[in-house]
């Protein structure tokens, strides 16, 4: 193995690792504010907490639409966490990118081209 390939190689796995850290931050995150967002609902149910606006809204409804956005974001980000990790054990480059990868514009173009497409035909 030349030096190259060799810098090349360790260069690659720093950025698999710093992808793994990553969605590990946001894994983390997630769970940790569901966590937090509990009893804050939980006092303001008891409480029979309202808004301090006219129309005094209870405040467990936001509380509540929050804390299932938080619940939904902890349940795929440990799901893309486990996958992101299972590809980094496997050494499957290719899914690794794919996951926690930098997007490089594909997305894009291809969102482009079925864009133009779609105009075509009508």
């Amino acid at each position: 193995m030349g030096s190259v390939e060799r810098e090349s190689h360790r260069g690659q796995a720093a950025h698999q690792t710093t992808q793994g850290v990553s969605v590990s931050g946001f894994q983390y995150e997630s769970q940790h504010l569901g966590i937090n967002a509990w009893p804050v609902l939980g006092k303001s149910l008891s409480n029979g907490s309202t808004a301090n606006t006219p129309l005094a809204t209870p405040l467990w409804i936001p509380q509540l639409l929050w804390l299932s956005g938080y619940a939904w974001f902890a349940i795929t980000t440990s799901v893309l966490g486990l996958r992101v990790l299972v590809a980094a054990c496997l050494r499957d480059t290719t899914t690794l990118e794919t996951l926690a990868g930098p997007d490089h514009g594909e997305s894009e173009g291809a969102l482009a081209q079925a864009a133009s497409t779609t105009k075509e035909t009508r």
